[in-house]
This record gives structure tokens, C-alpha cells and sequence, in this order.
């Protein structure tokens, strides 16, 4: 999977420090919102169930999961890449408090 050209950026030593599950299980679930190539390091060290509900209480609450940028490149939303003490102070989102039926911002 991280052979594939889309995820070439991921292949620098700090992968290395990433559960090889926690980074496939990742990259799987980015797959399903369609957003796996603008994955991020950062976002591969979240726990995989706590950024799939982040990622649907990031999408029940009206965000967009990229960004674009220069009228034409597009990014993954800084929120899926920041840590969840980031999340949490800066955006007001607390990861570990939200379930499957989500949380409201704090």
C-alpha cells in the first residue's frame, strides 16, 4: 500500500516511529472519505477510531475535510493533522470526548 505513488510522502524516517497497523488501518479509513492522498504523518499517529469519529464530527458539524489552497491545491484540514491537545485548545474540540453520536464544541 505505502508503495503507491499517492502515498510517497509518507516514506520519511519519522513513519518509522508509527505502528505499521495504526498507519495501513489509516490509510484504509482515509481511503473510504476519499481523501488518502493528502494524509499526513501527523494525522497517522491519531488512533484510528478516535479520527474516524473526529473525521464524522468534522463532516456532522459542516467542516471540510481539505482545504484548498492556491485556487487550485488542495490540503487536508489542519485539524485532522494537529495533536488532540491542539484540537482541543485551538478549534475547542475535545477528540477523546466524541462518540459515534458526537459531541458538541466545548
Amino acid at each position: 500500500m505505502l508503495q503507491k505513488s499517492k502515498y510517497e510522502h509518507l516514506l520519511c524516517p519519522s513513519i518509522f516511529s508509527i505502528n505499521y497497523i495504526n498507519i495501513i488501518s489509516s490509510i484504509e479509513m482515509f481511503e473510504e472519505y476519499g481523501i488518502g492522498e493528502y494524509i499526513t504523518n501527523r494525522c497517522l499517529r491519531r488512533n484510528v477510531n478516535l479520527q474516524r469519529n473526529l473525521i464524522k464530527y468534522l463532516l456532522d458539524n459542516g467542516y471540510d475535510l481539505l482545504e484548498q489552497r492556491n485556487n487550485e491545491e488542495y490540503k487536508l484540514n489542519p485539524i485532522l493533522s494537529a495533536s488532540n491537545t491542539e484540537v482541543k485548545k485551538k478549534y475547542g474540540i475535545d477528540v477523546k470526548k466524541i462518540s459515534k453520536s458526537g459531541v458538541k464544541k466545548i
